[in-house]
């Protein structure tokens, strides 16, 4: 989330959130329509980091 938000101000993102990645791609639902829609339209800065959920998603949250 931090890299994502800084990327929205065009700005660098935080040391620490360069190397945290996941072993094993994380999606919050189990469905596979949910998933397709995860790996289409999930962030860049949180596809980069193996989690995978949909924009709006991130919105709602």
């Amino acid at each position: 989330m931090a890299e994502h938000l800084a990327a929205q101000l065009d700005l660098a993102p935080p040391e620490w959130s360069r190397s945290r990645t996941l072993a094993t791609p994380w999606f919050p639902s189990s469905l596979p329509s949910k998933r397709m829609e995860a790996l289409v339209w999930a962030p860049a800065a949180f596809r980069k980091h193996g989690v995978y959920l949909s924009a709006r998603d991130l919105e709602a949250a």
